[in-house]
């Protein structure tokens, strides 16, 4: 089933059923909190950043950024309000061939669509986990995520103002 751009894709059992062991597997809180979706398409791995000698600065794809717009309309379609606490991810990334890809970019790209999505910022992402497996005829990606509990807890709702700016203080 083709789901357009901005609307919620539709999930299988079969896949929700998978990317829920993977986050049971972490630790996140299955439950009423718990999120499931399927971003058709084949998984975007996002790429390194470049550097450029003559302005001696690195720089992004920009590729990398449409990407990650498209993936967090998919979220957003799903997701309404972000968390603001620990959140545990797990992702089921089906490609349609074998070529090499690193499970760790893919996930990257999701954790960087997901900010001011899925949550404030992906530090607060305190368990992730990524499957890489082979559908030739339905790429896509099947996405779950949960709170997820954390002697390192990423509170984001009473942000700490850090003076120098950036991200906030922890203690």
């Amino acid at each position: 089933m083709v789901t357009g751009l901005g609307q919620r894709p539709v999930t299988t059992a079969a896949d929700r059923e998978r990317v829920i062991e993977l986050l049971a597997a972490l630790g996140g809180a299955a439950g009423s909190g718990t999120y499931t979706l399927t971003i058709p398409g084949v998984p975007y791995s996002k790429s390194r950043p470049r550097f450029n000698p003559k302005q001696r600065r690195a720089y992004h794809n920009p590729d990398d950024k449409r990407a990650e717009q498209t993936t967090g309309v998919y979220l957003r379609a799903t997701v309404r309000q972000p968390f603001t606490g620990n959140v545990a991810l797990a992702c089921v990334f089906f490609r349609p061939t074998k070529q090499r890809v690193d499970v760790d970019n893919l996930l990257k790209h999701v954790c960087d669509a997901a900010n001011g999505v899925l949550w404030v910022d992906d530090c607060q992402c305190t368990g992730l986990s990524g499957v890489l497996d082979l559908d030739r005829d339905d790429p896509r990606t099947v996405v779950a995520i949960a709170p997820h509990v954390s002697g390192m807890v990423r509170d984001l709702s009473q942000q700490p103002k850090n003076p120098k700016g950036g991200l906030p203080l922890w203690d």
